[in-house]
């Protein structure tokens, strides 16, 4: 809608000057100089109204960039607390003849329970650091 009146403006203003080249002396030509002073301040209100809407515009940008850096946060935190489990995890699933965990009666058990465990660790190192 700014586009279209800036351009409507810009159109009028050229016919006011293309008429007052002309030299056209006539109770018109009075008119126009009264239609130009409109158009002035059409053209003021125009930038004002663009001005707001640039300013509206940097701001919802500005606000989904804070989103959006809130969910990278909270995604690499996850990240964090998930990562010694799965080294936990990674390290049990490997196919090796002599480890002694995999004889052991709750071998699962403790495996389960060292993944939790290292779970619970890094989110207290993450609480306390007041990263969440």
């Amino acid at each position: 809608m700014l586009v279209k009146l800036r351009r409507s403006v810009l159109s009028f203003r050229r016919v006011i000057i293309l008429l007052q080249e002309r030299g056209v002396d006539s109770p018109l030509a009075l008119k126009l100089k009264s239609f130009e002073h409109e158009l002035k301040a059409l053209a003021e209100a125009e930038e004002d109204l663009s001005a707001t809407n640039a300013f509206m515009l940097d701001g919802a940008v500005g606000y989904i960039g804070i989103l959006q850096s809130r969910v990278i946060n909270i995604l690499t935190i996850l990240g964090v607390l998930l990562t010694p489990p799965v080294l936990v995890a990674s390290v049990y699933g490997m196919n090796f003849k002599h480890m002694p965990e995999l004889d052991w009666t709750w071998g699962y058990a403790w495996a389960l329970g060292l993944m939790v465990v290292s779970a619970i660790v890094m989110y207290v190192i993450v609480r306390m650091r007041g990263w969440l």
